[in-house]
């Protein structure tokens, strides 16, 4: 008996920790958010990347979340959360980390922006 309420805890532990960190739902809105706040940026650190702040829906309201330093994940580039408009909805989808496959090793967005360049 023991063995078996056992193997069901570690079988839940494992459910739970296999479980993306940053997983997150896309919102539907027919409320605009309002335009986003301006940030200081501050000085790049090693090892982290920049995700800028924006406005998140808390089920009643637009609330701002502040931009923050996150660690950086290797082979991964970082897409921020946006909001995008079709017809009459705002559709929020959250930021995310993205593969870089395809992505010239110098060339560096989730540091400077998407339509910067930097060279080595």
């Amino acid at each position: 008996m023991w063995i078996r309420n056992f193997l069901l805890c570690v079988l839940i532990a494992a459910a739970i920790l296999g479980t993306p960190a940053n997983a997150s739902v896309a919102v539907d809105l027919s409320i605009a958010p309002p335009p986003a706040r301006v940030e200081v940026i501050p000085a790049p650190q090693a090892g982290y990347v920049w995700t800028p702040g924006y406005w998140s829906w808390d089920g009643y309201q637009h609330i701002w979340i502040d931009g923050r330093l996150i660690e950086d994940q290797p082979g991964y580039r970082w897409v921020p959360g946006r909001w995008d408009h079709n017809d009459r909805h705002y559709r929020f989808e959250p930021g995310r980390w993205e593969h870089n496959r395809f992505w010239h090793r110098n060339y560096r967005e989730h540091e400077v922006g998407p339509r910067t360049r930097l060279l080595d």
